[in-house]
């Protein structure tokens, strides 16, 4: 018996710490939590099916997308996605927040910043709240990260 607890509790802590944010880390601590969650360790989410991001570049600007899908059960979404740069100390500085909702089980995102530079990294986080129809909230997040 205290096999199986003390395998729950293993479990239950890989998962927590997979659902950490990683859009406030320095680099020091990014390379942290991927040591933590090697790449490859898919994150599970009960009423999350995936969250989606990327970021594309034209000129000085940049054009972020974002699409979050619920399961069948969901019925609302509301997300704040906010463009950071990753400054060359590793320190990440805030350029712009979005905020974003849906009643339904997918949320669509699009938003643009017009002040980008070629040879820096940018990087889209999102952190939202994924709601079901008996009013059950998960929150999730997620970050993506791109050079101009």
């Amino acid at each position: 018996m205290k096999r199986i607890f003390s395998l729950f509790v293993a479990v239950a802590t890989a998962l927590s710490m997979g659902i950490i944010s990683t859009s406030a880390m320095t680099a020091g601590q990014e390379n942290f939590e991927k040591a933590v969650n090697p790449p490859g360790l898919e994150l599970y989410w009960v009423n999350t099916a995936s969250i989606e991001q990327n970021i594309s570049f034209s000129g000085n600007t940049a054009t972020c997308t974002g699409v979050i899908r619920g399961n069948a059960n969901v019925n609302s979404i509301t997300a704040t996605f906010t463009l950071r740069r990753v400054n060359s100390n590793g320190t990440l500085t805030t350029l712009k927040t979005w905020n974003s909702s849906s009643n339904s089980r997918t949320l669509n995102f699009s938003g643009t910043y017009s002040t980008v530079s070629k040879g820096e990294t940018y990087r889209l986080s999102v952190s939202a709240v994924v709601t079901t129809s008996g009013g059950n909230s998960e929150n999730v997040s997620d970050s993506f990260s791109k050079t101009y």
